[in-house]
């Protein structure tokens, strides 16, 4: 008999920490093995479908044969409804006992851990089992999806079940094919089950026949089949035996599986590594790998008709209940499944979008109707830019598109703020019409052709900022349905050194040289991959360029070769399910279109969109993209409080009023010179959107702007690409007179002028195209798409395209009477520029909001700081917005008990600390203080039962010395000073709490204890930092030191100039020192310090133990900076002075 084979349980990398690598890698082997059919079937989820269907679609139109079936290993219960009685009552039982009740929800991850399904589980709140379902055509497609969506939604506990009730209800056409699982399937559990009560072989069996009938009457006799495995587990050839007995007397026909879970059968050690990584933090994880296979029960990977035949004689030829010709049927009918019973099936990639009754009609109407109530209906430009738009959008069928973006905003905008636009989206005036963007595009010279031409196919991205993100999907939840909004989900995989460093504990070796080693490879590949002006926050490690420019990594895998396989094929494999930054999807009927999946308590997308993957479009789903920005929190803030100063309510109708009246650019004065000149022109920038890095406010002061347009030039240019090319200096140099620009064409005149000469702006290239080379809209579009590939695309279809389009640019050029040579210089000049060229519509946009930010500060600066700081009172940046108000001349008073409150207070220029800033306070503290102060006694801090503080806030009190006001502190009060109080009060706290003796408790240890001095300045530096979050440098550093450091221009170290300079003298603080050893044996010193933030900054000092180092100390040292190094101060201890 012939044997054919297809491979119908497949998992891949999507059945996290229980299979590797993806799905096409499956897909070729099995193509490199005769095969033309595969099965994928990961435990609970459908995830991998994007990757495997689309690969398959990209093969068949390159004439291979090959059918890829969606399936699922779900997780399968009898019924969900009789589990969930089972689980309250052991709920009930547990509380009854006061015991923690179980969790809801999985924290993070659902995972598969194979050990443990194998195992019998007469525990029925744990107790699942494994069911392949594979969908039989489009319809079984659709009710897999729904299956699958159910399963998280509604049967979820630690993993998403589906019972007999779900399948009954979504497969009533009978269009999914089933088999009864492997050694954890659900006829295997049974059997193990009634084994371990004694059954007799017959009474299982009979019990296994009512299952069979059971699944027949809901799948079909033709669609169910007994699936049998070969591998060493006795409890595999004990439910094989069942099966073959049950097929001879039902004739339901017996599958072979093989169960993959790598698709290269030398990938079985990488698998077990991967599975213990995934339990790595467990402490009963066994570290020790199996030498060889043979020490496994299984051999995981998809084999063939003779591959799997072979295994079957090598684990099943000690039993005699096997049959050659039975098992060699079994092998063939899962080639007939794939080949006979289940057809080719397509997905839907339809655009899936709400629908809108007549979406022309409507889209027309809602813009026409926006033109009058913004009087712009008189004016032609506006009509005609309208009536292009309006033409381009219906000949794309890009309607409901807008239509549903139109319903989100019209529901936001009534409770939340909204950005002034984001993204090229603000060119388009049906955008601004229906209040996508608030930026007239006509008005401010903004391009629709960045947004979208004629020739382009895909849909246009509209990205929209919020003031919270939270808020905003709650309202779009409301307004689409519950169900027909979820988040976009993305992976979390391994990276290269956090991988090492788990490998490496499987192979004993020191953690102290694989830790000096991958603190190494870092700095090595970036100072060789990293250009001047290239973005430091997209470098990532990886294998190829660590390989070939880490002479450390080399070495170490050259010693440990088997630590490098294994990282070649685990690296990037996934970890854990996140979730895309702003990214939603809105579709009815959500959960029969992609099978949803949940985590940390969230349904969300099961099709990926990140870096590596984006698939979403590929099925006709539209991603979202909400994001939360803090600026328009800051700025509803500040609103608020200055309704408040007014005597006007702060709700959102008087938010919006104001907003709309003084920021909105339609009414703003966008050319307020006074605004200009307060921020840019002074240097004062504090929560100013765009500019809160240093050396780009030192820029913005230099560049001294008067428009929105040169703000947004700014931003445009201070950016990695542009100053690595120099345009900074360039720009300032036209600007302040010292050189001029000569425009060799008017065109250029026109499009330049207002860059002073500079291209900046993919919109420029845009217009230098259209205008001066007479190119049409889509080949502009095209050059400019291809000239910013330029650096990315090598392949030589894409270099034809780019050639066609350059001598197309200078033979339009020449027509428009300019030389030939001139086009030439004027071509390489884009294709130089391309790389960093930034999208005007954009810039503008966010812009506005940097305006809107200066305006607050400028008309209203109490309450912007105000608003300023309790936006940032619970973030890791507070110490700088701190050091940042301090420089504008505000001096921040420390809190007190009797007069702080849960607000920051500013009077003149003094800043009232807030309660809601102190680490460790607590709500609960604050709102007791609040409402019970005065406090003016001892007796009211400790034995006044409606006033009396717990020990953790009073703690946090006397640390920070938030109790003058009470007069307890002094030579001649109670206590010496806070740390006597300290002392006295919370070191024995237990006994003046004691209701019968606290009071004659506390007098005895005044009387006892020593009347202590205060903190010394370290100690207090140190209470503050830890307490309020910030560093006083007015504890170490005394006014005269100040004018001195600011008199020599002696900067903290934090503010050390990392881009240009390499060495600088400067002024830190040490916290701590540790003496370490060269390779030569030769001492050197880690120094941790702290400038003016606060932050730590490690430094190295060559040639010295550091030993003669003051804890908290003051000191200046010449210091130098290196990529690779980081801080260093060379030479002896005598270039380090101490101050204080």
């Amino acid at each position: 008999m012939k044997l054919t084979f297809s491979n119908i349980h497949c998992h891949t990398n999507l059945s996290i920490y229980d299979s590797i690598r993806h799905a096409p890698e499956y897909i070729d082997y099995i193509l490199s093995t005769g095969g033309d059919a595969i099965a994928f079937t990961e435990h609970g989820n459908m995830s991998s479908f994007p990757h495997y269907y689309l690969y398959t679609e990209k093969l068949k139109k390159q004439g291979v044969k090959i059918k890829s079936i969606p399936g699922i290993e779900a997780y399968f219960i009898p019924s969900l409804n009789e589990w969930q009685k089972a689980y309250n009552k052991a709920k009930e039982e547990k509380e009854e006992n006061k015991k923690r009740p179980q969790k809801e929800e999985a924290e993070t991850l659902v995972y598969e851990v194979e050990e443990d399904t194998k195992k019998l589980h007469l525990d029925k709140i744990k107790h699942r089992n494994h069911l392949i379902l594979l969908a039989k055509n489009e319809q079984g497609l659709t009710s897999l999806f729904t299956l699958v969506s159910r399963s998280f939604k509604y049967g979820f506990y630690k993993y998403p079940r589906m019972d007999f009730e779900a399948l009954a209800e979504h497969n009533k056409e009978k269009n999914l094919v089933c088999l009864s699982g492997c050694v954890a399937g659900p006829f295997s559990s049974l059997a193990a089950k009634l084994t371990h009560e004694n059954k007799s072989y017959e009474e299982i069996q009979t019990e296994l026949l009512n299952l069979t009938d059971r699944f027949v009457s809901l799948i079909s006799r033709e669609n169910f089949f007994y699936e049998i495995q070969f591998n060493k587990l006795a409890q595999q050839h004990i439910i094989n035996q069942h099966l073959i007995d049950l097929s001879k007397k039902t004739d339901i026909k017996l599958v072979v599986t093989n169960d993959c879970h790598y698709p290269r059968p030398e990938l079985w050690k990488d698998r077990e590594l991967y599975k213990k990584l995934g339990r790595l933090n467990f402490k009963d994880e066994n570290l020790k790998l199996p030498e060889t296979i043979d020490e496994l029960d299984y051999e995981l990977y998809p084999k063939n008709a003779d591959d799997t035949y072979a295994a079957y004689k090598k684990y099943c030829s000690a039993y005699s209940f096997y049959d050659d010709e039975t098992i060699k049927d079994a092998i063939n009918n899962s080639w007939h499944i794939t080949n006979d019973l289940i057809q080719d099936i397509k997905a839907d990639t339809s655009v899936k979008l709400p629908e809108f009754k007549s979406p022309t009609k409507q889209l027309t109407e809602l813009c026409l109707k926006s033109l009058k109530e913004k009087e712009l209906d008189k004016k032609q430009e506006y009509i005609d830019r309208l009536k292009y738009e309006l033409e381009l959008f219906k000949s794309k069928k890009f309607e409901n598109y807008f239509l549903t973006m139109h319903k989100a905003i019209n529901a936001v905008k009534k409770q939340c703020l909204i950005g002034t636009g984001r993204g090229s989206g603000t060119g388009s005036l049906v955008c601004y019409l229906l209040d996508m963007t608030q930026t007239d595009p006509l008005k401010h010279s903004l391009s629709i052709h960045r947004f979208i031409s004629p020739g382009r196919s895909q849909y246009p991205d509209i990205d929209l900022d919020f003031e919270n993100k939270e808020k905003v999907t709650k309202i779009l939840k409301k307004t689409f349905g519950d169900d027909n909004v979820v988040p976009i989900s993305n992976y979390n995989t391994m990276q290269l050194k956090s991988l090492i460093k788990d490998i490496s504990k499987f192979y004993d070796i020191p953690f102290q040289e694989v830790n000096t080693m991958t603190r190494a490879i870092e700095q090595e590949v970036r100072k060789k991959v990293l250009k001047k002006g290239d973005d430091k926050n997209l470098f990532q490690l990886t294998w190829e360029n660590t390989s070939e420019h880490s002479p450390t990594f080399n070495a170490f895998i050259e010693k440990y070769p088997h630590v490098a396989s294994h990282i070649k094929v685990l690296f990037q494999q996934n970890r854990s399910i996140g979730r895309h930054a702003g990214g939603l999807l809105v579709c009815n009927n959500l959960e029969n279109k992609m099978p949803l999946i949940k985590s940390g308590g969230v349904i969300q997308s099961a099709i990926t969109e990140g870096v590596s993957y984006k698939h979403l479009e590929e099925f006709g789903f539209l991603k979202f993209d909400c994001l939360a920005l803090l600026t328009l929190r800051i700025i509803r803030n500040c609103i608020e409080k200055i309704l408040v100063s007014k005597n006007k309510k702060p709700t959102f109708e008087n938010v919006k009023l104001f907003y709309d009246r003084y920021l909105h650019p339609d009414n703003a004065n966008l050319d307020d010179e006074k605004v200009f000149k307060n921020v840019w022109w002074k240097g004062r920038y504090p929560a100013i959107f765009q500019f809160s890095e240093k050396n780009a406010q030192r820029f913005g002061k230099q560049f001294k702007p008067l428009s929105v347009d040169d703000i947004s030039s700014i931003t445009s240019i201070w950016r990695p690409g542009p100053l690595a090319a120099d345009v900074h200096t360039k720009v300032l140099d036209i600007r302040t007179g010292k050189k001029q620009v000569i425009y060799e064409h008017p065109a250029l005149k026109e499009i330049l002028e207002v860059t002073s000469g500079e291209m900046i702006y993919q919109e420029q290239l845009l217009d230098i195209a259209s205008k001066l080379a007479k190119m049409n809209i889509d080949d502009c579009d095209a050059l400019r798409k291809a000239v910013l590939k330029r650096v990315f695309s090598t392949k030589d279809e894409a270099l034809v395209k780019r050639n066609k389009l350059k001598i197309k640019f200078i033979d339009g050029c020449v027509a428009n009477n300019f030389p030939k040579h001139k086009a030439e210089e004027l071509f390489k000049k884009i294709e130089f520029c391309a790389g960093y060229l930034f999208s005007r519509n954009h810039s503008f946009a966010y812009s506005l909001i940097s305006y809107q930010c200066s305006w607050l500060f400028t008309y209203h600066e109490k309450e912007w700081l105000q608003a300023y700081l309790e936006n940032k009172e619970d973030t890791g940046a507070k110490e700088n917005v701190l050091d940042e108000i301090k420089k504008l001349g505000y001096e921040f008073i420390k809190p007190d008990i009797n007069t702080s409150t849960d607000t920051w207070e500013i009077e003149s220029k003094k800043i009232y600390f807030s309660l809601n800033a102190l680490k460790g306070l607590g709500k609960k503290a604050i709102f007791e203080i609040l409402t019970k102060k005065p406090y003016n006694s001892i007796d009211d801090l400790l034995f006044d039962e409606n006033k009396a503080l717990g020990k953790k806030p009073l703690e946090v009190l006397i640390k920070i010395g938030a109790l003058d006001s009470m007069q307890l502190i002094g030579a001649d009060k109670m206590f010496s000073s806070y740390k006597h109080m300290f002392n006295v009060v919370i070191e024995n706290f237990t006994k003046i709490k004691n209701k019968k003796r606290g009071k004659e408790n506390l007098e005895k240890l005044l009387l006892e204890l020593p009347r202590d001095e205060e903190w010394n300045a370290a100690e207090k530096l140190e209470n503050i930092n830890k307490i309020m979050g910030l560093v006083d440098s007015g504890i170490l550093i005394s006014d005269s030191i100040k004018k001195k450091l600011e008199k020599h221009n002696i900067k903290s170290i934090d503010e050390f100039d990392k881009e240009n300079a390499k060495k600088e003298l400067v002024w830190f603080v040490i916290k701590d020192v540790a003496t370490k050893l060269t390779k030569n044996n030769k001492p050197y010193a880690i120094i941790s310090s702290m400038g003016t933030r606060g932050t730590d900054t490690r430094i190295r000092q060559w040639n010295t133990s550091g030993n003669g180092y003051k804890k908290y100390g003051l000191y200046v040292a010449e210091v130098e900076f290196d990529e690779e190094w980081g801080f260093s101060i060379r030479n002896y201890s005598d270039k380090v002075m101490q101050l204080a």
